[in-house]
Formats: C-alpha cells, structure tokens, sequence
C-alpha cells in the first residue's frame, strides 16, 4: 500500500510538472506572436535635443574677470630678432567685460643695442673682404630699428579651470586669444601692425596671477640693408626715410605678473 501511495506521489508531481511546462510554452508563444501598433502620426518624427533653463558653465568660481581691469607688468623677448638685442618691457591693461570677452593694451619698449650677432658683424668678423686681413663691418645702429609699441587686441578668454600642481596645492588657471593691431615706433617712423596672440594665466589667488603671451606681428618696416653699406667707420648715418620698406614678421614672448583690480 505504501509502495502505491508513493508511486501515486511521483505521478500527481510530474503530470503538475509537465502541465506547468505546457502552460509556459503556451504563454511564451502567446506573447511572442503579440504585435503592438501606434498610429503613425503619434509617432516621433525628429529627435530635438533638451533645453535647460538657467545653464551655468563653471560653477563656484574662484576668479571672477567680469567689470575688473588686470594690470600686468612684464617683461620680453623678440625671439625672431637676429641683430638688435631681443630683450624688451613694459606694461598691459585688460578690462573685462564679462568672463569671456575684453580688450587688452599694451605698451613695450625695446632694449637699445645690438645681439651677440649684431656686434659681430659691427667688429667685422662674420663678413669676410676676400683678402684674409680684415672683414667688413656693419653698423646695424645706424639704421632705423624698434623703440617703442603700442597696441590694442580684443582679448578672448575660451577656456577656464583648474590644475594640480602638488598633492594639496590647486591653481586656476584661464586662456585667452588675442587679436589686434598696433604701430612700432622706429626712429621717427612708425610702422602699423596687425597682431595675434596667444594669453594663458595661472592664478595664485583671486587676484594675483602669473602670465604668459605669445604675440605674433606683421608690419611694413624698413629694410636696414636697403641705404647702402653702413659702415661702422663711417661718422654719417643715412635718414630714416632712405631705406625702402618690406613685409616682416615678429614673434614676441612676454612673462609677467598681473592683479586683478
């Protein structure tokens, strides 16, 4: 009897195991042949990107520019210049009208003398006369050569934030683009520039900071080997209006110490 109970247990259980079989097979079939239809015209036609109210691109700034000046004192380098002494200083003034945009002025002053090159070939020992016992010299003080720049650029700051110079020490820091004219003062003339730069500034607070420009110019200056030999011998020096004029291209570095006011 015992044996027919048991027997009569295993056989409810897999006659309840195959009906739950069917019935998921049943169901998955069902399911799967089940199609669901919206009319066309409550369909999307287009994808629109969402708008956000209120888009705040840096937020707790540390730094703020907008209504400020920034006062930068700096010094230079023509490092395109082969003859005359590349150093240079001066002094820039920013207004920003906001985080974002500005105008920039400068002024610089160019170091009077000649490069290590440009004394040699004053001494005469680059040029050689052919014959072996002296070179011939030239005087490139003779001829008119940079003094002074002014110049203005809309001044375009596209990049702001941060960076970790040490385990505990954060600086912030901004880029810029710089885009104007000016005029070089040489000698009684002058010659107009245009000008593009580069400006990145790494803040050591809110206010202080330290700053670093690439300026490049072109302008239409006079050509130093155009007005004859300029002998360092000779005691005359040609005018400034003799020597013809040409296309040319600075490149100028500057590293300063700016505030934010």
């Amino acid at each position: 009897m015992k044996k027919n109970m048991c027997r009569n247990m295993q056989n409810n259980i897999l006659i309840k195991m195959l009906s739950l079989l069917l019935v998921t097979s049943y169901s998955a079939v069902s399911y799967a042949e089940v199609k669901i239809q919206f009319p066309e015209e409550e369909l999307a036609t287009e994808s629109v990107l969402p708008v956000f109210e209120d888009r705040v691109a840096v937020r707790n700034r540390k730094v703020e520019h907008k209504g400020k000046f920034e006062v930068n004192l700096m010094g230079g380098l023509v490092t395109s210049e082969p003859i005359y002494d590349p150093l240079s200083y001066g002094l820039s003034l920013s207004y920003h009208f906001n985080n974002t945009q500005g105008i920039h002025i400068m002024g610089t002053m160019f170091s009077d003398g000649l490069s290590d090159s440009g004394k040699s070939l004053r001494a005469g020992n680059v040029i050689g006369d052919g014959s072996g016992a002296s070179g011939i010299t030239f005087d490139a003080l003779k001829a008119p050569h940079k003094e002074f720049m002014l110049a203005a650029h809309y001044q375009y700051t596209a990049y702001y934030g941060k960076i970790s110079l040490a385990r505990d020490s954060i600086m912030n820091l901004s880029l810029s683009g710089l885009i104007g004219g000016g005029v070089y003062m040489m000698d009684g003339l002058t010659a107009p520039t245009v000008n593009l730069g580069v400006s990145q500034r790494y803040y050591f607070n809110s206010r202080i900071a330290l700053r670093f420009d690439i300026l490049f110019s072109i302008y239409n200056g006079p050509d130093i080997t155009s007005a004859g030999p300029l002998r360092t011998a000779d005691t005359t020096k040609p005018d400034p209006g003799e020597f013809e004029k040409s296309m040319q291209f600075d490149s100028n570095i500057f590293l300063g110490l700016s505030l934010l006011i």
